[in-house]
């Protein structure tokens, strides 16, 4: 069955996670029912594209009755679970709670918090109602408050010793999430206690995927999770999706490229709009780089108005730099996902204060991304988690990838373009293009989407006073996966992998071609790419927020779905943001660690630089 495990570490991860789990239970078909979202993808017998063994188990409820639950852990903090029983239902009755005297005969007094209401939206569920509530921002409160799975008693695990959100005690440093699972590990042995009866049930485990935090102490926790993982089980997939704070809200520093063209005479970095651009400049830059006389090549750095935060920002940056050091050495493939801080497409209307909000942007790129490995025959194309790890993992250690998302709807599409089918300034993040791809971008593997994940703001471009402004620097891509959702549209730029087209009935002789062609990409030295494809579009359900509120009523549908693409590359922009880290690291980092992170970011960002060489490109005329 090919199965995946899942794990998610931390509150921000599990709000990911519950977006995942609901639209994977949407796929679910019921006999004579209309339920479920599959008929826009499914076969002629109404069966369900999606191969749901993949993602969950079958099992016996409290009562007897079947069971059928998603094969995930759900690690949480104290206080995260919301409304939500951290053992799941009641089994065999009352859970064995009994009267807490074991072996003490005297009286014993049992101190309880209160509990926390469901939520409208989660009674309307329980009460069977056809259209529960409908969720606001205000009204979310905890993840579970827009979960529509019923999850399996083993599956929450909560850590008692810290509580979410505590301000005497916060959950943030790296050193505290690793240490939190050295402990646990030496006390009760959390695979042998969490994680391998649900390994052992799997009849041919096709990988692990962990959802966590990649700039905070959940990223510590991570790293020696996915060591012990891998000293376990060896040369199997684990794929690890590491969420980092909102680069537009968050207190966290970037050092990169930053474009201070059309700049007006006088004009000081406070006349910028710091919701969109909070954190920006160039490595190496020591301060604010602008004069009153206009544009200068000095190097600049925006601050948001968390300047007076940047204890905290230097230390999510911190964070994130051991995460990449320290996870990257053990996963299968590192995915650093946060919200870019620059202006997205029209088409998505988010409230980035909200978990809920920012983590349904997140999610849609990560189910869509993932959706070939739980395909039935006949489904789509389908490739396992490993084929895809080959695909971007080109020179054996080259395991941190860049994740893209398009929505290619056409009512999304028509509705974001300007007036006159003009493309918006290049150099804009989110913009779109009507004419045809650059073909030398496309030959070489570099297609960009309206949206990028990746931490590094690559797409700036900079000037000086002396001459116009550059284009986006050329990334070199070493290899890229994308994954095709909804209609194909026009795909006769597409130079990569045929296997991509299998899903299409071209009648053709998909593995010879495959390996032909990836024979003919290598001798030009052109990147390894490969292209998925499912009929079955992305559902926008009642517990996702109207992020894409202009398609839900265009659509008149009972549950709307979009098409969606995405993409993972690995790209030379790696290189760019681990030097970055590099740079930041050496002032936070004790003495005793300081020289082997430094190095090792080091290493890392070399394995994107090797057989690449920007010519024009270089930044040595500056």
């Amino acid at each position: 069955m090919h199965e995946i495990l899942t794990l998610q570490l931390g509150h921000r991860a599990n709000h990911v996670g519950t977006h995942f789990w609901n639209a994977q239970e949407s796929y679910f078909t019921y006999p004579g029912s209309s339920s479920g979202v599959s008929g826009h993808g499914s076969d002629d017998d109404g069966v369900s594209p999606v191969d749901h063994d993949v993602h969950w188990r079958a099992g016996i409820g409290p009562a007897g009755e079947d069971t059928y639950t998603p094969r995930v852990l759900i690690y949480d903090l104290k206080g995260g679970f919301g409304s939500m029983r951290v053992d799941g239902w009641e089994e065999g009755g009352d859970g064995g709670e009994g009267n807490g005297n074991g072996v003490w005969d005297g009286n014993v007094s049992i101190i309880k918090a209160p509990p926390v209401r469901p939520s409208d939206y989660q009674l309307g569920l329980d009460a069977g109602l056809a259209a529960p509530a409908r969720l606001t921002v205000d009204t979310v409160r905890y993840w579970s408050d827009h979960s529509r799975v019923l999850y399996h008693p083993k599956t929450s695990i909560q850590i008692n010793d810290y509580e979410l959100n505590s301000a005497l005690l916060p959950f943030e440093r790296w050193e505290s999430g690793e240490e939190l699972f050295a402990g646990l590990d030496r006390e009760v042995d959390v695979l042998d206690r969490d994680l391998r009866g649900w390994a052992e049930e799997c009849d041919a485990l096709q990988g692990i995927q962990f959802v966590a935090g990649g700039d905070d102490a959940w990223g510590g926790f991570a790293a020696r999770y996915v060591e012990r993982v891998r000293d376990e089980f060896g040369k199997l997939g684990i794929w690890v999706w590491a969420l980092e704070e909102e680069r537009g809200k968050g207190p966290k520093v970037c050092l990169v490229e930053v474009d201070v063209f059309h700049l007006p005479t006088g004009i000081y970095p406070t006349a910028f709009d710091l919701e969109d651009v909070s954190l920006i400049g160039v490595a190496g830059a020591d301060g604010v780089g602008l004069r009153a006389g206009g544009c200068t090549a000095m190097t600049v750095m925006l601050t948001s108005r968390a300047r007076a935060n940047q204890a905290t920002q230097m230390l999510r940056t911190t964070n994130a730099a051991r995460s990449i050091y320290d996870i990257s050495a053990h996963a299968s493939m590192y995915m650093p996902l946060a919200i870019p801080s620059l202006r997205l497409p029209s088409y998505v209307q988010l409230a980035r204060s909200s978990l809920w909000h920012t983590s349904a942007l997140l999610s849609t790129a990560l189910e869509s991304m993932t959706l070939p490995s739980r395909l039935r025959p006949g489904g789509g194309t389908r490739g396992r988690l490993d084929d895809m790890a080959a695909a971007l993992n080109v020179n054996g250690r080259q395991r941190i990838a860049n994740v893209q998302m398009s929505i290619t709807d056409p009512l999304v599409s028509n509705h974001s373009r300007p007036a006159g089918g003009k493309s918006q300034d290049s150099r804009m993040r989110g913009s779109h293009t009507d004419g045809p791809r650059n073909e030398d971008q496309s030959l070489a593997g570099e297609v960009r989407q309206d949206m990028d994940f990746y931490c590094g703001e690559a797409h700036a471009t900079r000037t000086n006073a002396f001459r116009a402004p550059r284009p986006p620097r050329r990334h070199h891509v070493f290899g890229r996966v994308d994954s095709v959702r909804g209609n194909v549209g026009d795909t006769g730029d597409y130079t990569g992998d045929t296997r991509g087209t299998r899903g299409l009935d071209t009648g053709r002789d998909d593995e010879d071609e495959v390996g032909d062609t990836r024979k003919r990409r290598r001798l030009a030295a052109l990147p390894r790419t490969e292209r998925y494809h499912s009929r079955l579009r992305f559902p926008l359900l009642d517990s996702f927020p109207d992020i894409f509120a202009d398609i839900v009523v265009a659509r008149r549908e009972r549950i709307p779905m979009i098409d969606v693409q995405t993409s993972l590359s690995t790209t030379s922009m790696v290189s760019q943001r681990v030097q970055s880290l590099r740079a930041v690291v050496g002032a936070m980092v004790g003495l005793d660690e300081r020289e082997a992170l430094s190095n090792g970011l080091g290493e890392i960002g070399e394995q994107y630089e090797e057989g690449w060489h920007s010519g024009s490109d270089d930044d040595s005329d500056d």
